[in-house]
């Protein structure tokens, strides 16, 4: 009985330590909530003492059938920050599952790094399907977001496309450019969010494409 008791105790006292390291715990619903606690549970083992799990996917990315997973951890819950000013670090992950265990194939600093916008935090999203990788950032008051989605190619992860959306308040005006690296075309979408003008389409051939692979420099190639 005694150990039960203490076993008891002690997981009672770990329970608001471990909501903790989960960003933004009071905008998540139960279900959300439960299942990033699951999935810090699940991945621990490479976010580092006292970090956040920020956001996580699951999905197979290397053709191999198993799910592998994708994630963003920060040394800061960035929802609940004292200090703006203060920098913070963030880190993207892809672990890939070996079926016995998971292999670190992403480690990387710079993808997620981030700061506090004149709209809010800069916050980051990732989301696995049908074998692509999409990296989002973006402020979470409608400003901007970009989207830049990965494939498997050749043991790397091939920049297959992306996109770029920006919003202006003061005109309601809307913009989203479309770029597809594969076919080397890309799209330039205007809208108006106040329903007074029709969504203007302009196509175009990529100029200087070639093959980005994670990490690369898309500098000079523009639409």
């Amino acid at each position: 009985m005694n150990r039960f008791l203490i076993a008891l105790a002690a997981l009672l006292m770990a329970a608001p330590a471990f909501s903790q390291n989960i960003t933004g715990v009071e905008n998540h619903d139960a279900k959300e909530l439960a299942y990033m606690k699951n999935m810090y549970s699940k991945f621990s083992k490479w976010i580092p003492d006292g970090w956040y799990l920020d956001a996580v996917a699951e999905g197979d990315l290397d053709g191999d059938g198993i799910p592998d997973a994708a994630l963003v951890v920060t040394d800061v819950d960035i929802y609940n920050l004292e200090d703006i000013s203060k920098p913070f670090e963030s880190k993207f992950l892809v672990l890939l599952n070996q079926g016995d265990r998971y292999r670190v194939f992403i480690d990387d600093d710079e993808a997620t790094a981030r700061g506090y916008g004149a709209r809010g935090i800069v916050g980051a999203w990732v989301y696995i399907d049908k074998q692509v990788l999409t990296l989002r950032e973006g402020t979470i008051i409608p400003g901007w977001y970009t989207n830049a989605l990965y494939r498997m190619e050749n043991k790397r992860f091939r920049l297959i496309g992306s996109e770029d959306y920006h919003y202006s308040p003061a005109f309601l005006d809307e913009s989203t450019t479309s770029i597809n690296y594969l076919t080397g075309k890309c799209s330039i979408t205007k809208d108006n969010a106040s329903g007074n003008m029709k969504p203007v389409v302009v196509w175009k051939k990529l100029k200087n494409n070639r093959k980005v692979y994670f990490g690369e420099s898309t500098e000079g190639i523009e639409c």
